[in-house]
């Protein structure tokens, strides 16, 4: 049994990539790149290298064609399963007796979708003669995975043993890959067989196969998907602290989907401003409602769009008295505390410290007093938040 292999973004983009353009399963292209994966962790003395140029999945014709799944290690081909919810896994039939299945099946576990594991091996001759014992209308063959498994004694074990002898083969032209293709279940088993071997130790053949994703792109995917993932991390690291409300995961997952519409251009102004706009909205409707939130965000947008505070805290409050209240209120605090509702003592200090006029306190620490004070903090929090991520703006263009 091997540790379970992290399951990242950039193998289910890759994944979903290539089963869009080859119609292979997903889970059965992030299997395979658990497999390679687990193998590459294995302690380099076993000297096990990873030959992805020798692999048939590296061309999707074939992944497309064939089903295609394999991971080559030394020279000896492992073909790569998925394990189903019923502990089984199985191949397409016309792949058992070719050079594909060499050594067997790796067959690998992923009980969610965060890790996976190579969790068995089926030999070649365990299928051979699950071959013999089924019946002529069998497309795939199903094996069920069993007993202890120790992948780097597999992988070794296999791969040193003598490799088998190549196969004769003939001549296959384009007709008969069609014929393949469309109506493989009218062509017997072994012509499958051969045309699938005669199709693979001739790669002239494969530009009759159907096309999918050249490998150039896969590589340009992997690489631009990483650096992609690296700017989502510095950024949410360097914005998260500014949102007390928003833990770094849910800013990481807004960053990311503002990605995924705007073409993950972070190092755009209007992406930077998009960005820090929907947080600073987020973060507002974890705290306010109703019209409180509407206003709120609001003033947001024009402190974003260059207004002073002071300007829009005017324009938003007509009640002079209630904004140098809020003004005071704010600066008696010791520590940050956004969007909360002003206490009596603090408004009853905010008055002494404003001596104002004991008849306009009376009127003004009414109900409506106390509610004109508390609009006035909660725009004064959203403009100093707004403000405070404008200030920002600048280090987060150098990312």
């Amino acid at each position: 049994m091997t540790n379970g292999i992290p399951i990242t973004a950039e193998m289910v983009k890759l994944a979903q990539l290539r089963s869009r353009a080859t119609g292979c399963d997903v889970k059965q292209e992030i299997a395979r790149i658990v497999a390679q994966e687990s193998i590459m962790n294995l302690d380099p003395e076993m000297d096990l290298l990873v030959d992805e140029d020798s692999a048939y999945s590296r061309d999707d014709r074939l992944v497309a064609t064939f089903d295609a799944n394999d991971v080559v290690v030394n020279g000896c081909r492992f073909d790569v399963r998925l394990v189903g919810e019923d502990g089984r896994v199985s191949v397409p039939r016309f792949l058992v007796g070719t050079s594909y299945m060499s050594a067997g099946t790796l067959a690998v576990s992923m009980p969610g979708d965060r890790t996976a594991t190579v969790v068995g091996f089926i030999p070649r001759s365990d299928w051979e003669l699950q071959d013999k014992h089924a019946g002529p209308k069998e497309e795939r063959l199903i094996m069920r995975i069993n007993g202890q498994f120790d992948l780097g004694t597999t992988v070794a074990t296999a791969a040193s043993a003598q490799a088998p002898a190549p196969v004769k083969t003939h001549t296959t032209h384009a007709n008969e890959i069609h014929a393949f293709m469309g109506n493989r279940q009218e062509m017997k088993i072994a012509n499958q067989r051969q045309l699938v071997e005669s199709v693979l130790q001739n790669e002239e053949c494969w530009k009759d196969l159907q096309s999918g994703l050249s490998k150039a792109f896969v590589r340009k995917t992997l690489s631009h998907a990483a650096v992609w993932n690296s700017k989502v991390e510095k950024i949410s690291e360097a914005v998260q602290p500014k949102f007390s409300k928003l833990n770094k995961d849910e800013v990481k997952a807004l960053i990311a989907r503002l990605g995924e519409q705007m073409g993950g251009q972070a190092e755009s102004p209007h992406f930077r401003r998009e960005m820090l706009v929907r947080l600073t909205r987020e973060e507002l409707g974890r705290s306010l409602t109703g019209d409180a939130l509407k206003k709120a965000q609001n003033v947001v947008d024009q402190v974003f769009a260059g207004r002073s505070v002071l300007d829009v805290v005017k324009d938003s409050v007509k009640n002079k008295a209630a904004i140098d209240l809020a003004v005071t209120i704010k600066r008696s605090r010791q520590k940050v505390a956004n969007f909360i509702e002003a206490s009596t003592d603090e408004i009853s200090f905010a008055f002494r410290q404003l001596a104002l006029q004991p008849v306009y306190a009376t009127h003004s620490q009414s109900d409506e007093g106390v509610e004109a004070v508390n609009e006035a903090l909660k725009i004064l929090d959203a403009c100093e938040l707004a403000e405070s991520l404008a200030a920002i703006d600048k280090e987060l263009s150098s990312i």
